[in-house]
């Protein structure tokens, strides 16, 4: 539990948001790859993970920054 605790008492960070991101980037491009029966599929799959990575890191950061901040407040609530 302390690991855990730990982990929600840290602040988000970019590299962190890139990371999640990246991986949904990740599987976004395997299954339209997967998915598209024509020949542009890698082109087509690229373009949409480029995509959602871009639309992914900033949302994912600024979503753990409202969590954390909100954990936070509600620590302070507790404790004073």
């Amino acid at each position: 539990m302390e690991a855990r605790e730990r982990r929600l008492n840290t602040p988000p960070t970019w590299k962190s948001s890139f990371m999640r991101a990246a991986l949904a980037a990740a599987v976004i491009f395997v299954f339209v790859v997967a998915t598209t029966p024509r020949k542009g599929a890698v082109l087509t799959a690229l373009v949409f993970a480029v995509i959602a990575m871009a639309l992914y890191v900033p949302a994912g950061y600024y979503l753990e920054l409202t969590l954390y901040r909100r954990r936070q407040r509600k620590k302070q609530e507790a404790d004073g």
